[in-house]
């Protein structure tokens, strides 16, 4: 009997991605946004646009814009960090590699030459 759920639509392959990333919390923000976008009738959605841009001449959604900006920043930031992250792990990886090859002569092999 086969009891393995199919993912039809690839939501756990996003919400995977989104959790290893750091961004899960913008990642449901947006699929909220386009939920509640998808829910309201067209005939509102028109006026919500025009509403929205109306306001912006008054600067009144500028706490919108900081929250995008802010989404946009911490997304370059878990970036830069996933970067830095591994690039330091690639160096002490290798640091120790070398240590153990002056500790102990020939006693240690690479996984490298396993794989090969």
């Amino acid at each position: 009997m086969n009891t393995e759920k199919k993912d039809i639509f690839g939501i756990g392959d996003f919400l995977t991605h989104a959790m290893l990333r750091g961004l899960l919390v913008p990642a449901m923000l947006f699929v909220c946004i386009l939920l509640l976008i998808y829910k309201t009738p067209t005939a509102v959605v028109g006026q919500l646009i025009l509403s929205f841009f109306h306001s912006l001449k008054k600067y009144s959604d500028f706490g919108y814009f900081l929250s995008i900006f802010i989404i946009i920043a911490w997304y370059l930031h878990i970036n830069f960090i996933n970067k830095n992250h591994d690039s330091e792990l690639t160096r002490i990886s290798n640091e120790r590699n070398r240590l153990q090859e002056l500790l102990y002569p020939g006693s240690t092999q690479s996984s490298k030459e396993n794989k090969q």
